[in-house]
This record gives C-alpha cells, structure tokens and sequence, in this order.
C-alpha cells in the first residue's frame, strides 16, 4: 500500500472511529431522555393520585440504566483508543 493510500485510510478510520463515538453518545442521550420522561411521568402520578398511581413505567429503569452503564463504558473505551489513536499520530510526526 502506498503512503496517499495510507493516509487516506487513516482518515477514512478516523471518521468511522468518530461516528462510532457519536452514535454512542446519541444512544446514551436518548436513553437518559427516555429515563427522565418516565421519572417525570411518575412523580406527575404520584402527585395527582398518590398511593394509587400507575408506577409501572418505572419497573424498566434498572435494565435502562444499565444499558447506560454499558454505552457509558463503551464510550469510555472509544475515547481511549481515540486518544492512543492521536498519539501514535504525534509520534509519526515527531519523528521527522
């Protein structure tokens, strides 16, 4: 593989590598939106009918925040090897 080629790929993986770390991010947000409307939906019940509200939305909290746990984790690591990524960039460049 020639070095154009090589750059080229470089750039290529560096972009996937960026929009893997967005969509991340995006499912993250969405899964805290979703966990915030469902908190906010309770306590709406809960005020208006008290002891006998509907808190059944809130049974899917634990399995949702684990799913956050996990893309935050995921996340966590995208950003290390991102990091590495660059570095090894700067590696390349200080060696001139």
């Amino acid at each position: 593989m020639n070095e154009e080629n090589k750059v080229l790929r470089l750039a290529e993986e560096m972009a996937a590598s960026r929009h893997n770390i967005d969509a991340t991010l995006v499912m993250i947000r969405s899964s805290l939106v979703s966990m915030r409307e469902k908190m906010s939906h309770a306590i709406s019940e809960l005020e208006t009918k008290g002891s006998s509200a509907d808190l059944s939305s809130l049974g899917s909290l634990h399995d949702q925040g684990a799913a956050v746990d996990g893309h935050v984790d995921r996340l966590r690591q995208q950003k290390i090897y991102m990091d590495q990524a660059m570095t090894f960039i700067k590696l390349i460049q200080v060696a001139r």
